[in-house]
């Protein structure tokens, strides 16, 4: 048995996991990582492009591939993932397909286990990424791989000019003798993507020996001797117990291959689409795309991504056009290779925004028209040192082009425009800088998240400058954040920010990055587009502290980092403590300031955020608000089920609590930096949804609270590695409220989400087990009765854990204790009742009973080192779906 070929999202731990020691900023002129130092490039610019490309692949195939070559070559050892300290019990390896699971994980397939989720992963620590501990996220970290420089400099000299007819006719067009001639040299030393003729079918597989002279019957499953064929025998992922064979025709440098049975027929891959993959690429360290590290035809190729578009075309000078029709990809442009990513399932119809696009830096298009789908919208440009991304949310049907790209003479992209046809709700851009001495400077120009029709030009001059040009007549607010890595002396590391920019309508705005103490923007304004800027001035950067001598003291100047600013003040550096400085700080038109007297020593100032920005809604009287409603620090905004804005935002009382009404989605925007928020709401809904939107538009954090809750709930939601731009709060059943939000603005890198280990009981099989019961996760289950029954409920489908009685839950090693459980559990008549102890025995947090209800709920168990957990339940109408031990681990 296996469990499916399937994909479960991407996460921080992945992408760390996947690029290993180089998301951290090398020493200058070396490949030497400072530890520590988590690289700008990686986490302000290629994270989110990373989790919007790995969230489009539709299955793990290259990281089942990859595991099982890796694990023959004893390159993984057995040793590393099967322990019994790793939560999966002693020999739980069905070679090679990793752990497996509890069956049935899909009621079409029966025997089918399921995936052994969630995956493990070392904790957060500051000097290391993330690695895994687990069968399941070493095949998730691999998959990330097709993302490296280094795997899609293997792909793409393998593509040839797509073919009009004959046998190898498509546009997936690739060369199988080389490949076969690979395999006959060194099946360990690589893998085979099967692509089809256009890339309807991708799929990667792993090969271990060939057979001469010989090809498959009708069936393309049976081998035959047929003279000019050869098989390739592979270990398909999907198909983990059967010989599979690709058979090869060396004459016509075809292939065959047959996938499954649909319901329309047979699934056959064939025509010329038939790749190499090194095993080397998932071996060894691999790279971001950028020009560090990479072959000189990645740096030459211009590489384009839609994701969340419907339908896109990319034109050139010559009207050559590539792009969908339906699902019939369409490449008359000269030079374009469309990639495909590995781990769509076979058979299910690809589109433009589950493709990439390579584009000669000698034939750049002209434009590119796109729909959107209805969402999250991503346009990512590239090419060498430079990089281009745009993000916004349209609904279905909204069009636009891309428009003005602009490739520089030794500057790779320069520029490229973006024009809506359509409102869109948010906007937001990144334009990336990056070269072979390791500098990195990413701008990220957010015009925050309400309805606009953006027509926006973006030029980057390398490290020197952005050119925004807004080609609309109407004026564009936004902010500039910008962040990288500088080796000019005093630069360093560089992160902070603008506060709100206008900029008027038909006009070009020039930004230039001023570093050190002063640090900030020269702001030059052209309102005219005749090149020479008609006004020039100093943007100070958020917190920059500025001083100048006034009548005898010291003035003191700077742009507001928060709702809640203070100042320090030391006389010694070398002092432990900062002490607040007892002045009158008042509002100076975009500045705060104030008067201090002149010390006859030297006197050090700063300027510090506290770290949360808070405001409670419930001390807010009942009644109506305006839409938006901007209070305390953030910006409040209704919008009903179509997405329409609300007339208005309403102050209620909802089941005791007041708070800010949700009648289906209320987004809060912090009006100062943030990267984690905390939200505190009321909710009998039975499903509300919290989502985190970055700077690009993309959802960067997510929650579900399911069942009736009984008390306001916090929800915390984390960055980790972008800013947050505004959180959606979705009641679709309405009543919610929202009681209180905090906004929080960390100087470390952001602790990430919890760590959390979960096991679901749901659909167990059924029967009486004898205690305690090991197998299932990170987690013994126990009862004093001697045993431990899974079995059916009245009304409900599937087999639940019966809580009837007393029963223990203890966690496994290397689990050291969980400062918070989470169960989720279905109590008819109220009796359940929990306790938390720690290792060494003494209780840490109780709960329950909870009121009863015909729905799940959770109960929740908060304490310091929880090593177990105990259930009492007077009732046999009382049920355990599932458990999570959650851990917070700060950096």
């Amino acid at each position: 048995m296996s469990f499916g070929n399937e994909d479960d999202g991407p996460s921080l731990e992945e992408f760390e996991a996947n690029f290993g020691d180089n998301i951290f900023v090398d020493l200058p002129f070396t490949d030497i990582a400072v530890p520590g130092l988590r690289d700008p490039y990686y986490y302000t610019f290629f994270f989110p492009v990373y989790m919007a490309w790995m969230d489009l692949a539709k299955g793990s195939c290259s990281g089942f591939a990859a595991t099982s070559r890796l694990m023959a070559n004893r390159t993984i050892p057995f040793a590393a993932f099967d322990r019994a300290d790793n939560g999966e019990g002693v020999h739980g390896v069905l070679y090679p397909n990793g752990y497996v699971g509890l069956p049935p994980c899909n009621p079409d397939f029966p025997s089918r286990l399921c995936v052994p989720r969630p995956a493990a992963w070392t904790g957060w620590d500051l000097f290391q990424p993330f690695r895994p501990i687990d069968v399941w996220g070493r095949i998730i970290s691999l998959q990330g791989a097709q993302t490296s420089a280094e795997f899609l400099n293997t792909w793409l000299p393998q593509l040839k000019r797509p073919i009009l007819s004959g046998p190898r006719r498509g546009i997936s067009v690739g060369d199988p003798n080389l490949v076969l001639s690979r395999i006959r040299a060194d099946a360990r030393e690589n893998l085979i993507v099967l692509g089809g003729r256009e890339f309807q079918a991708l799929h990667t597989v792993t090969p271990y020996g060939v057979i001469e002279e010989q090809g498959l019957l009708d069936d393309l499953l049976t081998p035959t001797p047929r003279a000019g064929f050869t098989l390739i025998k592979i270990y398909d992922n999907n198909w983990p117990e059967s010989e599979r064979y690709i058979e090869v025709n060396r004459t016509e440098n075809t292939f065959r291959y047959f996938f499954f049975n649909s319901d329309s027929g047979p699934v056959i891959g064939e025509g010329a689409g038939l790749y190499y993959m090194p095993v080397s690429v998932f071996r060894n360290p691999r790279h971001a795309l950028g020009p560090i590290d990479i072959a000189a035809n990645l740096a030459n190729l211009l590489r384009v991504l839609h994701t969340g578009t419907a339908a896109t075309t990319l034109k050139d000078a010559a009207g050559g056009e590539a792009g969908w029709s339906g699902t019939t990809l369409v490449n008359s442009y000269e030079g374009a290779l469309p990639f495909v990513q590995p781990g769509a399932l076979p058979g299910v119809p690809d589109r433009f925004d589950t493709t990439m696009f390579f584009l000669r830096s000698t034939n750049p298009p002209t434009s590119s028209d796109f729909v959107a789908d209805g969402g999250n919208v991503v346009l990512h440009y590239a090419m060498g040192e430079g990089d281009i991304a745009v993000g916004f949310n349209a609904a279905g049907g909204s069009g636009g082009s891309v428009y003005g790209i602009l490739i520089g003479l030794n500057q790779a992209l320069q520029g490229m425009g973006v024009r809506s046809a359509a409102a869109v709700q948010g906007f937001s851009a990144s334009v990336g800088s990056r070269d072979t001495t390791r500098r990195s400077l990413v701008w990220q120009l957010d015009a925050g998240a309400g309805a606009m029709t953006p027509d926006v030009h973006l030029e980057r001059d390398g490290f020197n400058a952005l050119k925004i040009r807004n080609n609309s007549p109407q004026p564009f607010t936004y902010r500039i954040n910008l962040a990288g890595y500088e080796v000019e002396p005093g630069a360093g590391l560089v992160e902070f920010a603008s506060d709100s920019i206008t900029h008027p309508g038909n006009a070009t705005l020039t930004l230039k990055p001023v570093f050190g103490p002063e640090r900030g923007f020269v702001r030059e304004l052209d309102s005219n587009n005749d090149g020479v800027p008609d006004a020039t001035e100093t943007l100070p950067a958020r917190g920059a502290l500025r001083a100048s001598k006034d009548a005898g003291v010291l003035a003191l100047r700077w742009r507001s980092l928060s709702a809640n600013d203070t100042l320090e003040s030391k006389k010694d550096l070398n002092e432990e403590k900062w002490s607040a400085v007892n002045a009158d700080i008042k509002a100076d038109g975009s500045d705060l300031a104030t008067k201090v007297p002149i010390s006859e020593k030297h006197e050090f100032f700063r300027v510090v955020s506290t770290s949360e920005d808070c405001f409670t809604l419930a001390t807010q009287p009942p009644g109506a608000k305006p839409n938006p409603w901007e209070i305390g620090g953030f910006k409040f905004e209704a919008f009903n089920a179509a997405g329409a804005m609300q007339p208005q935002n309403s102050i209620v009382t909802r089941s005791g609590s007041t708070g800010l009404d949700v009648l289906h989605t209320v987004r809060i925007h912090p009006l100062h930096d943030c990267d984690t928020l905390h939200v505190d709401l009321r909710q009998t809904s039975g499903l509300v949804v919290l989502e985190a939107v970055g700077p690009l538009g993309t959802v960067i954090a997510r929650r579900e609270l399911v069942g009736t809750g009984t008390a306001v709930q916090s929800v915390t939601l984390r960055g980790v590695a972008t800013r947050i731009s505004y959180v959606r709060v979705i009641s679709p059943n309405a009543l919610c409220v929202i009681v209180k939000v905090c906004g929080e603005r960390t100087q470390v890198p952001s602790t990430p989400q919890p760590t959390s280990s979960c096991q679901s009981v749901s659909n167990a099989t059924s029967g009486t087990f004898a205690s305690p019961l090991t197998g299932r996760g990170p987690f013994i289950i126990s009862s004093p009765g001697g045993t431990v029954t899974f079995g059916s409920a009245a009304g409900l489908s599937g087999n639940w854990l019966s809580l009837f009685g007393e029963t223990q839950i203890d966690l496994l090693p290397p689990i050291e204790g969980c400062e918070r459980v989470r169960l989720s559990v279905w109590d008819f008549e109220g009796v359940i009742t929990a306790k938390a102890f720690n290792a060494a025995g003494a209780e840490v947090a109780n709960a329950g009973p909870l009121a009863a209800s015909p729905t799940p709920q959770q109960l929740t168990l908060e304490g310091a080192g929880i090593s177990r957990v105990v259930l009492f339940s007077s009732s046999s109408k009382a049920l355990l779906l599932n458990f999570c031990c959650d851990r917070f681990i700060a950096p």
